[in-house]
């Protein structure tokens, strides 16, 4: 067998931070480099399911967190088997991490262990899962279902809303329900926002996802600090548009990626609640002034369970919110000494975007991902809106699918 040193190898492109042994029958691959990582990984805690701290794994491959205003984070990492701290990981643990300053925990749901031909080189796991609010897609909106109208209506600020379904679902009202050891922020910041919602059997996230796409809120798990205890709370993005602008001119971004379709265009949405043929509510919603001729997009929205007209249109409004012009702007941060994310602006702040001869626009900093790797950290902004995909479109479908279902 062969002993390697510290800084003498550079596993799989990973490096070495103790010595290491390679077993007499281990061939090294043909894309070994034997430049050392000198950057500094990005330490991931690990936890159990119970969040009883169990290792850290620093030296892997890479590390991606997508932060999202509106809906659940995302994350996933690869790294080699043979890492240390790699024999705590399991599904239903938790991991952790700390980034300018903000800690974000998220759930292990899924890992993936590929062999390859090249033996233990090719072992590289990899593990992904979603922000720990994905606690809250475990619940249905059930209170209320099987008393009165058989729904849990609700009219109130969006703040008040979204703590109002959260508590009615997994605190105070089930015992087989309760998700043990999250509380509500006990000083909420107040909005202003009034919304109406009709919630029966929807996914508790989809519901929140509703409320937060018509107020502009977001919600989040903020953990105490021991054990499975986190607190339910709401934040609200600020307006920097005005001091915090991105552009190559001023050296902060390294590219972009611009977006403007209209190949899922709807801007006109007929809303169908309750009755049947000619006897069946139906309304028109449209934004602004009524779309006709060519500029005339529609779409059906399912609403069936719906008893009033307001909540109706909400569910309109809401529908229209996520299918108008896609105007979509992915910018590859780069920081410098003009605006430092995590610092001087956040996630769900508005901001000033200067894409020269092509676009000059102020939005909304929906999703954050960054990346960690041996060549240090990679921002990536999207403004505006995410970008379309499969999974969004089937999303959107099954939400019309489960409406009528669920009356």
């Amino acid at each position: 067998m062969t002993i390697v040193q510290p800084y003498e190898s550079a596993y799989i492109d990973i490096g070495v931070d103790d010595w290491m042994i390679v077993d007499g029958d281990y061939t090294i691959p043909q894309t070994y480099n034997p430049a050392y990582r000198q950057v500094q990984l990005l330490p991931i805690e690990i936890y159990s399911s119970a969040m009883v701290y169990q290792g850290i794994i620093d030296n892997y491959l890479y590390f991606t967190y997508t932060q999202n205003w509106f809906d659940i984070d995302r994350w996933e990492f690869q790294v080699n088997r043979y890492a240390t701290g790699v024999s705590t990981l399991a599904v239903g643990g938790l991991i952790r991490f700390t980034h300018n300053g903000t800690s974000h925990i998220g759930i292990i749901e899924r890992l993936e262990r590929p062999l390859g031909i090249d033996g233990k080189a090719s072992e590289n796991w990899l593990i992904s899962g979603h922000g720990v609010e994905a606690i809250l897609a475990s619940r249905l909106c059930t209170y209320a279902t099987a008393s009165g109208t058989g729904y849990h209506t609700i009219t109130d600020s969006a703040t008040v809303t979204m703590r109002t379904l959260v508590d009615k679902n997994c605190i105070t009202t089930d015992a087989a329900r309760i998700i043990t050891g999250l509380i509500l922020d006990a000083t909420p910041d107040a909005d202003i926002t009034s919304v109406k919602i009709s919630a029966r059997f929807q996914v508790l996230t989809d519901a929140l996802y509703d409320i937060a796409t018509q107020s502009g809120l977001s919600y989040y798990l903020a953990w105490s600090g021991s054990g499975l205890n986190f607190v339910f709370n709401m934040r609200k993005g600020t307006d920097r548009s005005a001091t915090v602008k991105i552009s190559p001119d001023y050296d902060n971004v390294k590219s972009f990626n611009y977006l403007l379709t209209n190949a899922e265009l709807k801007n006109l949405a007929y809303v169908g609640g309750v009755g049947t043929a000619n006897t069946r509510d139906v309304d028109a919603v449209y934004i602004s002034s009524e779309p006709a001729g060519w500029s005339r997009r529609e779409a059906w929205v399912e609403a069936s369970d719906c008893l009033d007209t307001a909540i109706m249109l909400s569910r309109g409004t809401s529908y229209l919110a996520t299918t108008g012009v896609q105007t979509v702007l992915e910018a590859v941060y780069n920081e410098s000494n003009t605006f430092k994310y995590g610092t001087d602006f956040f996630l769900g702040d508005t901001i000033t975007v200067v894409f020269p001869n092509i676009i000059t626009t102020t939005g909304q900093i929906v999703s954050a991902t960054e990346k960690f790797d041996g060549n240090g950290v990679l921002t990536t902004l999207t403004i505006g809106r995410v970008y379309p995909t499969l999974a969004g479109v089937m999303k959107t479908y099954q939400k019309q699918v489960s409406a009528q279902l669920r009356r």
